[in-house]
């Protein structure tokens, strides 16, 4: 489910503009979920924290690679984590929705003719 949402992940709701105050509006990838496959709530609120986190976890996987101190730090990755975990969030699956968004990003940069070097550098970052 989380793989065929990610092409709508980049998307912004032209509703959203129009909201001034009150509860933001939900990510594009969340209404096709809900309204076009009738996904369940809690998979609904998972797609939703992945659309919210994806900075914070791009952001986190860049300061680890680049081998910064945030990095390092058990306690930070801890928190970090235990935020994306509220109201059982499933922080794994919101690394996952990451890590498919950054496949897709990255797919021009793929080489059909070498594919298992594709996959080793876009997983290596990861890893």
């Amino acid at each position: 489910m989380l793989a065929s949402l990610v092409p709508y992940a980049h998307l912004n709701d032209p509703r959203a503009d129009a909201l001034t105050k009150g509860r933001p509006s939900l990510p594009v990838a969340t209404t096709v979920a809900r309204e076009g496959a009738k996904a369940p709530n809690k998979l609904c609120d998972v797609i939703t924290a992945a659309h919210r986190n994806h900075s914070e976890i791009l952001g986190l996987k860049k300061d680890v690679c680049a081998g910064r101190e945030i990095g390092s730090q058990r306690d930070t990755l801890g928190m970090t984590i235990r935020k994306w975990e509220g109201r059982e969030l499933h922080w794994k699956l919101q690394v996952l929705s990451t890590i498919l968004l950054d496949a897709m990003d990255h797919l021009s940069d793929f080489d059909i003719n070498n594919v298992s070097r594709g996959c080793h550098d876009l997983l290596s970052g990861w890893q």
